[in-house]
């Protein structure tokens, strides 16, 4: 029996809409430029606005009718366009990753949002991008799964303290509120802002003013930051299914709810990253890299929350993510060492001396005296960090990966690629690395962006060996 097209959420209208929002602002600018005076005049220009309106919703409604879908047997089926029609057919080996969101707002009319991923996506925008109804079971429904991992509330509440940071809560809280400035008035703007201010209150148990602004931003942006890390990743699991191929089903969120789905073929590389509190807390967060990962706003593609180097072994084995075991292990060299630590300690050295130049010369205020007090442990974490980067920075080789050990920021990290992943492998050397005999090695994997992982300073005869076994492996 023939199956026939489906037509996709009437929600779709509204996305439309919403899209033609700018061009909704020229009835508004008309009627303020040319100010009509007389009831000709009026009924003119109303006419004209109202006929505009109305046009760009008869367009994203022949727009919303033109767009229709169809899960095949073998390949998932999409028609869009008015003037231009445009056929799509992707048979479902070729599909890297599916994204389902569930938020809140769409789904009090019943929609959900499916992103269809495959090699022709790029960055933020995938191949196929539908609203269809809560109810509707695509081809993809019909996963049997298992549940392999479940992250507990604790694990959850775990991995957003050592997440969260100020900066990231004053940025997501600041366009928040100056939205409902522009929205309600300047009043309500500020009265919000005051709101969040509790450097007030700070200051009531004898700090100085200007330290607890300080501690009022930290404090507000920190619990901002953990409240939106909570909501998004709460009620986690992660599922693995077999249908001829093994499957890797995540769900996150508590009130805006998504689903991604790919399969363990189509995983570029896993990631193994470490905080500086998660090192101190022995437990690490693990990562998919594929096409489709971060498509979403505020995704990190997390498979495995905050927990031990125990737990993350097991739960990648059963994910079959997991390599036995790593052979021909290059670590850094010691000459190398001061190649990870030359930056932070200069930046210690250049402060310790400057402040010695502000007390010399009677410049050393209770604000400069402040600075210091916050700069001077930063820069010791900074140290600190950089050599346990040193301590754990390695390249190894088993079967059919390879693991790179190194830094990114202020994560240690532990990348896992199979060598089948591996587009392109770059060597490189600066006059200093010559002399030392060093080199960086940079691995590219294919994405929707140019992703790759970089270890540096290795020592360079080992290097080329190791990069000829992968070679001979390919």
């Amino acid at each position: 029996m023939k199956k026939h097209q489906k037509h996709v959420h009437a929600y779709t209208i509204y996305t439309y809409i919403y899209s033609f929002l700018f061009w909704l602002l020229i009835p508004v600018l008309q009627t303020l430029l040319f100010n009509p005076t007389g009831i000709a005049e009026h009924i003119f220009t109303y006419s004209i606005n109202i006929l505009f309106v109305l046009t760009i919703i008869f367009i994203c409604v022949m727009k919303y009718r033109s767009v229709s879908y169809l899960s095949g047997e073998v390949r998932f089926h999409y028609k869009q366009g008015v003037f231009f029609r445009r056929k799509t057919f992707i048979p479902y080996e070729f599909i890297h990753s599916i994204v389902i969101s569930n938020n809140i707002f769409p789904r009090i009319f019943g929609a959900k949002h499916l992103q269809v991923n495959s090699a022709t996506s790029i960055l933020r925008k995938s191949a196929i991008n539908l609203w269809v109804s809560q109810k509707e079971k695509t081809g993809f429904s019909n996963i049997p799964l298992t549940v392999i991992y479940k992250g507990s509330f604790k694990r959850i509440l775990l991995m957003a303290t050592t997440w969260s940071n100020s900066l990231s809560g004053l940025i997501i809280l600041a366009p928040i509120i100056q939205k409902v400035g522009n929205i309600l008035g300047k009043k309500y703007e500020e009265q919000l802002y005051h709101t969040f201010d509790i450097s007030t209150y700070i200051a009531m148990v004898g700090i100085p003013p200007l330290m607890a602004f300080i501690a009022g931003f930290i404090i507000v942006g920190y619990a901002v930051s953990f409240t939106v890390i909570l909501f998004r990743y709460g009620l986690f699991e992660a599922f693995s299914g077999e249908k001829n191929e093994n499957f890797v089903v995540i769900n996150r969120g508590i009130l805006n709810k998504n689903t991604f789905i790919t399969k363990t073929m189509r995983i570029n590389a896993i990631e193994i990253r470490q905080s500086i509190l998660m090192r101190l807390l022995h437990i690490s967060s693990v990562y998919i890299n594929t096409i489709g990962t971060g498509i979403i706003k505020g995704d990190k593609s997390l498979l495995i929350a905050a927990e031990s180097d125990t737990v993350i072994n097991d739960t990648l084995r059963k994910f079959k993510l997991q390599p036995d075991y790593f052979q021909n292990k290059i670590k850094l060299p010691k000459r190398a060492w001061m190649s990870y630590l030359s930056l932070p300690l200069y930046f210690l050295i250049g402060a310790a001396t400057l402040l010695v130049l502000l007390i010399f010369f009677g410049f050393f205020s209770p604000v400069v005296r402040l600075v210091f007090i916050l700069a001077f442990p930063i820069i010791i974490i900074w140290v600190i960090f950089r050599l346990e980067a040193a301590k754990q920075s390695a390249l190894s080789l088993s079967d059919n990966a390879v693991k790179i050990c190194y830094f990114h920021k202020l994560n240690l990290t532990k990348t896992i690629i199979p060598i089948q992943k591996i587009q392109f492998c770059s060597v490189k050397q600066n006059i200093f690395q010559k002399i030392a005999h060093t080199c960086n090695v940079q691995f590219y994997v294919y994405s929707a962006k140019r992703t790759s992982f970089i270890i540096k300073n290795l020592d360079y005869k080992k290097t080329i060996e190791l990069v000829k076994s992968v070679e001979k492996a390919y």
